[in-house]
């Protein structure tokens, strides 16, 4: 029997790096944090590398591949659809367990919890997201849904699907959030008119938005609901753009 020391595999390396730099990734490149997020569903090691190389060579950082679709990481080739749904498995069980703290209610205008929500449920994104969450007769959050996903610095939301989900739940009360990921949380002018338009119109319907909050680089703001309805709804189609860019987008 030979006693020849077994060879190292790649991933107990970076096992064993990350456990000498005291269980965290300070100092290893994107490259290699990347590889072993591939390692835990892809076996063929020298796959997982390239695979790796070439996402952080496409987006930067491996929050940008977390962030990503499927269809953004599949363009190239290199990636296939079973290895892309692994990354986004990977995306939404981060995402999850960050969010698994928060296990009591949260009310709508308890600001510190809030943020403290938030921030969890957009730390991966790089791009704009627009979430609704329902509320209860005493201001706490129920059930939360997406409901548009869009560029690094803006997002398109169709009226209908926020209406939808206001018929769906009781007290027809909710909440929207979306996020500046590249930007301050300073609301752009589209952001307002657009959180007005909302607000009318739900009123409208018998539904009430309880509040708009942007959560962005520098904390999070809760938009002004007051704008010039008479303007915006001679001027607005069921469908409007959030931006984190300053200028408007109507």
């Amino acid at each position: 029997m030979s006693n020849k020391p077994r060879r190292e595999t790649r991933r107990s390396q970076i096992l064993r790096v990350f456990t000498e730099n005291g269980s965290t990734f300070d100092g290893m490149s994107q490259s290699v944090i990347m590889e072993e997020i591939m390692l835990n569903f892809i076996i063929d090691e020298d796959r997982a590398a390239r695979c790796a190389d070439f996402l952080i060579a496409r987006f930067g950082t491996v929050k940008r591949v977390l962030s990503a679709t499927i269809d953004e990481i599949c363009e190239g080739g290199v990636v296939t659809e079973k290895e892309a749904g692994g990354i986004r498995l990977v995306s939404a069980f981060m995402t999850r367990v960050l969010l698994e703290r928060f296990k009591k209610p949260i009310k709508f205008d308890d600001l510190n919890t809030l943020t403290d929500y938030l921030k969890a449920l957009y730390s991966l994104e790089c791009r704009e997201k627009l979430y609704m969450f329902s509320v209860d007769k005493k201001g706490f959050l129920k059930h939360r849904r997406l409901i548009s996903e869009g560029t690094y610095s803006n997002v398109q939301v169709d009226f209908g699907q926020i209406s939808k989900f206001m018929f769906n739940e009781p007290s027809g009360r909710f909440i929207i959030t979306h996020n500046h990921p590249n930007a301050s949380c300073t609301p752009s002018s589209g952001d307002i008119s657009s959180t007005a338009y909302i607000k009318n119109r739900a009123l409208e319907l018998g539904g009430e938005m309880a509040a708009h909050y942007i959560i962005g680089a520098d904390g999070i703001t809760r938009v002004p609901e007051e704008f010039n309805y008479a303007y915006i709804s001679t001027n607005y189609n069921f469908k409007f753009i959030f931006s984190s860019i300053t200028t408007s987008h109507i």
